[in-house]
């Protein structure tokens, strides 16, 4: 087993080639909008105990920043579903709470295979509802998604390991 110098090196020599989450899911929402012709799209990252707007287009600036707290009826609803599930704008009328992009009309939140990672797309009023053909079109995307989340995932728990380490001088 190498040292820990060797440990570092190693993982310092290969800095350009990881992803933080925010870049992870800005790639993830871009792959997966055009699969599933959105013109929305936001994902929803496992940050402690809840669900952070990690990336994303088409958001409003609230929606950035939202955080959903796993009590939250559509994180409850994904963590049990093994598939997407489709919304309407009426069926997001009846629930309380925020959901990202709750504004358009129609909704496709897919989980991401083996992440705990949540996509929601969004098509205008105008626009067809989504339908089992842009389900299709979801599989691949997120299957091939998972393994960049869940490095970038491990990137921002090493990073937060480490940061007690920097060496910050004191303040004023």
């Amino acid at each position: 087993m190498p040292d820990a110098a060797t440990l570092v090196e190693a993982l310092v020599s290969r800095t350009a080639q990881l992803l933080g989450v925010t870049d992870a899911a800005r790639a993830v929402a871009d792959q997966t909008a055009g699969s599933a012709r959105a013109a929305a799209c936001a994902v929803l990252v496992p940050d402690g105990a809840g669900w952070r707007v990690s990336g994303g287009h088409g958001l409003r600036a609230a929606e950035r920043s939202l955080v959903l707290e796993a009590s939250h009826w559509l994180v409850e609803a994904l963590q049990s579903a093994d598939r997407p599930i489709l919304l309407q704008s009426s069926d997001l009328a009846r629930r309380p709470g925020g959901v990202p992009l709750a504004s358009w009309r129609h909704l496709l939140v897919a989980p991401v295979p083996r992440t705990r990672v949540f996509i929601v797309l969004a098509r205008a009023g105008d626009d067809e509802p989504f339908g089992p053909e842009d389900v299709h079109a979801l599989a691949g995307p997120l299957t091939r998604a998972a393994p960049m989340l869940r490095a970038a995932m491990q990137v921002r728990h090493l990073a937060r390991l480490l940061a007690p380490l920097r060496d910050v001088p004191p303040g004023p």
